[in-house]
């Protein structure tokens, strides 16, 4: 997670990694005096994230292909903002990675970059029910949000990097999930339990 974050920094808020990470020298760890550099340098990192050298190269060697393969779908929005509504007695937030006009976009870091290996992290995370909530918070807090779209940045050479969108039937039956999750939790709210697959069942396509 750790790393992912960093990426996304490099990403969508390069002006964060100054203040925000440290990247660690290399110490000569069998050595007294190496190893009383190194607390130095923790000791002065006051909070900071510390990052290894070579995994920064790899972060930056990534965000080089994002930038280069879909830096002009990150144009003309807005990065990292929340966004938050009351709706219903309840309080929906959300923080897109990118937000431009009615399309959100999600930077994702992955290993396995085929088809196969985007199709099971989709189904692993559920990324299709965080797209409806992005879209769905979105519009009732009173912007226009229609597309979602996954950007896959691979974790190793060649970096490579792919952009997939949603398809409107996709979100649609996510959607569907999200409102019968939403109201398990509105039956928790009033009873202190629930029973999601009751909500559920008829909700998902299994």
């Amino acid at each position: 997670m750790s790393f992912g974050t960093l990426v996304h920094d490099l990403l969508l808020q390069p002006g964060l990694i100054e203040t925000n990470y440290a990247i660690e020298p290399k110490f000569d760890l069998r050595t007294k005096e190496g190893k009383a550099a190194k607390q130095e340098f923790i000791d002065a990192c006051n909070g900071k994230n510390v990052i290894d050298p070579d995994d920064f190269a790899t972060a930056q060697k990534m965000v080089a292909n994002v930038q280069e393969i879909a830096g002009h779908l990150l144009t003309g929005g807005k990065a990292e903002q929340s966004y938050m509504i009351e709706h219903d007695g309840l309080i929906f937030k959300c923080r897109p990675d990118y937000y431009a006009q009615d399309h959100v976009f999600d930077l994702k870091t992955i290993d396995d970059i085929s088809e196969s290996g985007i199709e099971r992290n989709i189904r692993l995370y559920r990324y299709d029910r965080a797209a409806a909530w992005y879209l769905m918070v979105l519009n009732l807090a009173g912007y226009e949000a229609e597309r979602f779209s996954l950007i896959f940045a691979q974790k190793k050479a060649p970096y490579m990097v792919k952009v997939r969108e949603f398809p409107i039937e996709t979100l649609y039956q996510a959607s569907v999930e999200i409102d019968a999750l939403i109201s398990a939790y509105r039956d928790y709210k009033l009873f202190g339990k629930c029973d999601i697959s009751k909500y559920l069942n008829g909700a998902t396509n299994g």
